[in-house]
């Protein structure tokens, strides 16, 4: 830094507010005609359709700038030489030979990740219609996701009373090299910890806890998450397929919990969520839970043993509804619309809070896709202030039968601030994000839509 300028400027041209930031004031200066400007470049021949749109903001990034970016996107390969130069020097953490060459694989592991990303062109334009947009262009690639491929749950967005959902096909190739990429950092992390205990720390009670809390990890239960993370890692990631989907919407009902005004329970609503994908092998499905479960009865018989107290692995109940068969475990005042559920299908892997949402979620699965292929966001204003007009009109007409005097004199002055925030939400729609490839590089469009 200290052989690089670095120059800020502030000021009006025109009618413009103008914020320069470069090395030199030399470089900042003004085109007497659009023709002699940045948007006679090819680069930005994305912002000409625009013209007649009501601009809010205009951005342009050239391709250098870009790789620059893309080539900073490592966050551990700068760190790493530091830290290999400072055991070098130290000798306190003693042999730290399988440290030094994790370190290495890591870094090894974060470059095969980035490796497919490319940079290019990128370039975005903000306007003004129907609410707010910004339409982003960018000619490089986007490896996490595919965006070739047709989508079989892309009608999870189109549910009614849905708050949130979120759908994409990934890359499963991408994926693989984050896995692999995640094994190194959690393997690194376990030999920096285990270095780290070996430390002679005496007046740290602090750090005397640590020491005690990671040696009886290490001792007791590092076969187990090993295992766990290993059925994860292997049998049910090539068990599910690459299409993912979460979804969130207001049609929950609450437990069934004592003392709670029955009014609350029949008309109260509150959110279910699930998390949903496609299924390539439902027997690696299958098998990550046999290896899961066994792990788990081992886990809590060695926990038995040291608390004294037997304790037996719950067995989950069962039930099956148009193919999908679903596992919840018996938690007191729960039902059927309201309680931990996984549910598998020849086609879907669903983990949720209910388990009549994954029979709906499962209704709109499609065997032959025909859902446009993008990665697409969208958030439901709708739904989220009808979801609390809701619970007012409930707190307000039952909250003296459980609110304390002093709640619900709180609640009262409260509600009117609530009420007008419910009445000037009625302007927001919605908030919706959708990635795609069109004209050989990533578009992006953000839509905060108002009425």
């Amino acid at each position: 830094l200290g052989k690089k300028n670095f120059v800020t400027l502030a000021g009006e041209h025109q009618d413009y507010v103008v914020i320069f930031v470069g090395a030199s004031v030399d470089q900042l200066s003004f085109a007497a005609t659009p023709q002699d400007s940045v948007l006679a470049h090819k680069g930005m021949d994305f912002a000409k359709s625009y013209s007649s749109k009501e601009l809010v903001s205009l951005m342009y990034l050239n391709e250098a700038y870009a790789k620059l970016s893309i080539n900073n996107q490592a966050p551990f390969k700068h760190m790493v030489k530091g830290i290999n130069a400072g055991l070098a020097a130290c000798d306190a953490f003693g042999d730290t030979r399988m440290l030094e060459a994790l370190l290495t694989d890591l870094v090894k592991r974060e470059d095969a990740f980035f490796a497919p990303y490319t940079a290019g062109r990128a370039g975005g334009v903000a306007y003004l219609e129907e609410g707010f947009k910004m339409d982003s262009f960018y000619a490089g690639n986007q490896p996490g996701y595919d965006l070739k491929s047709k989508r079989q749950l892309s009608g999870v967005s189109k549910m009614d009373d849905v708050l949130f959902s979120a759908n994409w096909v990934a890359n499963s190739a991408q994926t693989e090299l984050g896995l692999e990429y995640i094994d190194a950092l959690g393997s690194t992390a376990y030999q920096a910890a285990k270095q780290i205990s070996g430390l002679d720390i005496e007046d740290s009670s602090d750090f005397k806890e640590f020491k005690q809390g990671f040696g009886m990890a290490d001792g007791m239960f590092k076969k187990d998450l090993l295992d766990i993370w290993g059925a994860i890692r292997t049998d049910l990631a090539q068990g599910l397929g690459s299409e993912s989907a979460i979804v969130i919407d207001t049609k929950g009902e609450l437990p069934t919990v004592p003392m709670v005004p029955e009014a609350l329970v029949k008309e109260g609503k509150i959110p279910r969520y699930s998390y949903v994908s496609t299924v390539k092998e439902r027997s690696k499905i299958s098998a990550s839970w046999d290896k899961i479960n066994t792990t788990a009865e081992s886990v809590l018989k060695r926990v038995g043993q040291m608390t004294g107290a037997e304790i037996p692995m719950q067995r989950p109940f069962k039930s099956v509804s148009d193919g999908l068969t679903s596992w919840t475990f018996q938690i007191p005042f729960t039902h059927q619309n309201c309680t931990p559920n996984v549910s598998v299908s020849d086609d879907l892997f669903i983990i949720g809070t209910s388990p009549d949402f994954a029979t709906e979620i499962s209704a709109v699965y499609e065997k032959e896709a025909t859902g446009a292929p993008l990665a697409e966001m969208t958030l439901n204003f709708d739904a989220a202030r009808e979801l609390g007009s809701n619970w007012l009109t409930l707190l307000d007409q039952h909250g003296a039968s459980f609110m304390s005097e002093f709640d619900r004199e709180q609640f009262e002055e409260m509600k009117p601030i609530l009420e007008g925030a419910l009445e000037a939400s009625e302007e927001l729609d919605s908030f919706s994000v959708k990635t795609f490839e069109a004209g050989g590089e990533i578009r992006s469009t953000m839509h905060f839509k108002t009425r």
